[in-house]
C-alpha cells in the first residue's frame, strides 16, 4: 500500500509556465525573451508589489481585478476558536496555551484580496491569492516590531 501524498487541493494552478506561453506567442525581436528572464521579472514585479503592500499601501490590480493589501481585525471574542495557539508555550508547559497578541493591541493580521463588488470578471469566486510565506514571515516581523500601519477590516452590511 502506498500512504503518500494525496492530490493537491489544486489541480490545475496557473504558473509562470503557463504565462511565458501566452507571452512568447507572438512576440519578435527584443520582446521576445528567455524564460528564465521572463521568471526574473516576474519575480522581481512580485516582490515589489509585497514590498508595498507590507509598507501598508493598498495595490489596486489592473482591468478592475479588485485591491490587495494587509488588513487587521480584532476577534469578537477572546476564546480558542479565535485566537491562535502559542505552540512555543504549549509545548515547554505541556498544556494548552493561547497566544495573547498583546503586542498587536489583541489585532489579528491578514493579506487580503478584495474582490467581491469591485472585480468584474465571471466567476472571480473561482480564484485566489496565496501570498509565499517568506512574505508571511516578513509580515509577522513587521508585527511584532510594532512599525505597522495597516487598514481595519471593517464589515459592510
Amino acid at each position: 500500500m502506498y500512504f503518500g501524498r494525496g492530490k493537491n487541493k489544486h489541480q490545475k494552478p496557473y504558473v509562470f509556465k503557463h504565462m511565458y506561453k501566452e507571452y512568447i506567442k507572438d512576440k519578435e525581436g527584443p520582446y521576445a525573451i528567455s524564460y528564465s528572464d521572463f521568471v526574473d521579472i516576474c519575480n522581481e514585479f512580485y516582490k515589489g508589489i509585497a514590498e508595498y503592500i507590507l509598507d501598508g499601501g493598498l495595490y489596486k490590480l489592473p482591468y478592475r481585478l479588485g485591491d490587495m493589501s494587509v488588513i487587521k481585525k480584532k476577534p469578537r471574542l477572546m476564546d480558542t476558536i479565535a485566537t491562535p495557539i502559542n505552540w512555543v508555550e504549549t509545548n515547554k508547559l505541556g498544556k494548552q496555551v493561547l497566544e495573547s497578541n498583546d503586542h498587536s493591541d489583541y489585532f489579528r493580521f491578514r493579506f487580503k484580496w478584495t474582490k467581491m463588488g469591485v472585480a468584474q470578471v465571471k466567476h472571480i469566486k473561482m480564484y485566489q491569492v496565496i501570498f509565499t510565506r517568506a512574505n508571511k514571515r516578513k509580515l509577522a516581523k513587521i508585527i511584532k516590531s510594532g512599525e505597522y500601519d495597516f487598514f481595519e477590516e471593517v464589515k459592510i452590511i
